[in-house]
């Protein structure tokens, strides 16, 4: 049986067995990491216009995290600053600039904004409920 088998097919047979188990392996090990990558460029504006605009307004807020600021202070200046970017409507863009926005409050103004808080953020005062 094993005389009817060229060195030639078992080699290859071999090739082809190590490739499918070095695939399974790869896929089994990185499978855990790929939906962070993709979670991770969901934060991303998708275009370079909209990467260059969000850095804009980053470089434009940064003045603003004050230490010793209160939470309703921070909140107003923030949403005076933002109010003509609302209509600006890229995806990732505005995730992009409340992860910024929240990571800055935190290490300056030692006051975290809650997603409610993020979403106000976008909300001019006049469209606010209740006022």
């Amino acid at each position: 049986m094993l005389s009817s088998i060229s060195w030639q097919q078992f080699l290859r047979f071999i090739v082809m067995a190590l490739s499918i188990y070095y695939v399974l392996v790869w896929i089994l090990i990185f499978k855990f990491t790929l939906p962070s990558l993709k979670s991770f460029r969901a934060f991303l504006p998708a275009t370079s216009a909209a990467r260059e605009t969000a850095r804009h307004i980053m470089e434009e807020l940064e003045p603003l995290f004050v230490p010793g600021l209160t939470k309703k202070d921070l909140l107003f200046s923030l949403q005076q600053h933002l109010k003509k970017y609302n209509s600006y409507d890229e995806p990732g863009f505005r995730r992009y600039i409340n992860r910024f926005i929240n990571r800055e409050s935190g290490k300056k103004c030692s006051c975290r904004l809650s997603v409610e808080d993020q979403r106000v953020l976008w909300i001019t005062p006049d469209e606010q409920p209740g006022t």
